[in-house]
């Protein structure tokens, strides 16, 4: 695994998101999933990391979206 998964959470923070949660789940053999709740502005995203056997899996799960959807709500006829 390349270093530059393994940096990919520090340039989050970097970026300005900041930690609102944090969660570890013990897994069967051994194994811990680590979920890392960030947040910037008004949106969420999911940062999670598998431990399993002396490696790791790491993924960044949106939540919610970036920007503001620009689309004009409609009333209950269209």
């Amino acid at each position: 695994m390349t270093n530059e998964s393994k940096d990919e959470l520090a340039g989050l923070l970097d970026d300005g998101w900041e930690i609102a949660g944090y969660s570890v789940n013990m897994l069967a053999m051994g194994g811990n999933h680590h979920n890392i709740l960030l947040r910037k502005g008004n949106a969420l995203s999911n940062f999670s990391i598998l431990l399993v056997n002396g490696s790791d899996k790491r993924g960044l799960i949106p939540l919610t979206p970036y920007e503001k959807s620009e689309q004009k709500k409609k009333g209950f006829f269209g």
